[in-house]
Order: structure tokens, then sequence, then C-alpha cells
């Protein structure tokens, strides 16, 4: 197959790029591995690139600009975005599941998993997982007024999205009221934490260093979608 150009990868966490290779170079794209640490770095290593895949390395306005011949970027998530593996195991458990996601179309919401109209209904769950990214601006859906209200079962909350999500006191005082019966935030409100925050007290408390996401499956999988998505960025019709 003909030279289609090359794709960047500016950095990344993985032992190898053997799936991405795997992923693009059949369609003719080579793949140029870099560990890029500043803005500098990147737009020198992307110069030439039609597409990139990137993890933590900077890539502001002015260095994408820069980039003349670059048509697409995807970016190396952190995160399992498993909502039919979520479904599935909660079905194997007899449970009902709920969700809300303004950015799904009707048409395109998954089969087996009620739809909502927004985060105050999470209060007629037994259990709360947010995997919303956080925003500027956003509110805390757990937080103050969005905190689920009392209920007659046992109820668990799991962040594994971004720690402005919870509202830190609410939480606290959710756990300390009885609200809810445990919670475990991948992230906090504020990192790193201060070692005598009154929520880091409690029993029915696990906190994760930004570790949620992982797992071999996970990290093979990230890999997966990041260059496929990109194939498909650069391959869409223009």
């Amino acid at each position: 197959m003909t030279d289609a150009g090359t794709v960047a990868v500016t950095d990344h966490p993985f032992r190898d790029l053997d799936i991405e290779r795997a992923i693009l170079e059949p369609r003719g794209y080579s793949v140029a591995e870099h560990q890029c640490g500043t803005a500098d770095e990147v737009l020198h290593a992307c110069a030439d690139a039609v597409g990139v895949l990137n993890t933590y390395a900077p890539m502001p306005a002015e260095v994408i600009g820069r980039l003349e011949r670059c048509r697409a970027i995807a970016h190396y998530g952190v995160g399992l975005d498993t909502i039919d593996l979520d479904a599935a195991k909660a079905r194997a458990l007899g449970l009902r599941v709920a969700a809300h996601d303004p950015f799904v179309a009707d048409d395109a919401w998954p089969g087996g998993i009620e739809r909502y109209a927004g985060p105050r209904r999470a209060r007629l769950g037994r259990g709360l997982s947010l995997r919303a990214r956080a925003t500027h601006g956003q509110d805390s859906p757990p937080g103050g007024r969005g905190v689920p209200a009392p209920h007659a079962g046992a109820r668990r909350a799991a962040e594994p999205a971004r720690g402005p999500l919870v509202d830190t006191e609410a939480l606290d005082r959710a756990l300390d009221e009885g609200w809810i019966g445990g919670a475990a935030p991948d992230l906090l409100e504020t990192e790193p934490p201060v070692p005598d925050l009154a929520l880091l007290g409690h029993e029915d408390l696990i906190v994760t260093a930004h570790q949620a996401f992982y797992s071999e499956e996970a990290l093979r999988e990230l890999q997966r979608k990041a260059a496929q998505n990109l194939l498909d960025g650069l391959e869409a019709p223009s």
C-alpha cells in the first residue's frame, strides 16, 4: 500500500505500540514514537504528521495551528468507557440500570439501560457511578443539593471520573449522617488532599490515586480505541 503519511505518537505509557501499528500500518500509515514533554518537542515531533496520538504532552493552540499536514488528533483517554460492560454486570446481579448523558442521541442509546433526564434522578438508585468529565463552570452533581437523599437500602457512590465533580464537604456530611453507605472516589476535589481532610477519616471510604482505570485489558482497549478513532478521522470523507 502507498505511504499515506506519518502518525506521530507524542507520548505514551505503554510497553509498546504494536496495537497502533497493527491498525494503522495496513492502511499505509507509518507510526513515529516519541516521548515529548514540552509543547516545542510536540511541534518538532508532529511537524510532518498527518495524524497525532497524544497522552499527556501539551498541545496548545499555537502548536496545533502550525501542524499544517495534520488532519486528525486522537487522545488516549483515561477510563474504561464501558457502559455496556457495566450494564451487563449489573443485569447479572439483577439490578435495574439507569443513566444520564446529555450528549448521546436517543437513537444511539444502548438497549437495556433506562434513560433519565438529569443528575437529580440519581437519588432513585442504590448505587451511583459518576463518569462525566469536568468542564469549566460545571456544578458538582453529588454535592450540596445533588447529594442523594436518604434511602431505605444501603447506597454506594463510585467516582472514577474527575475530582471536581464531587463536593468533598457534602460527601463527608453524607457519610457522617448515613445518607450513603460508602464511597470510592478515584480523585478528590483538591489534589493532593490536605493531610487533615475530614473526609479521609471515614472507614466506609476507599480513595485511590487516579488508578481506577487500570487493568491490562483496559490499557489495550485504550490503545485500540484511540488508534481506531484516529484512523476513522483520517479516512473520513472531507
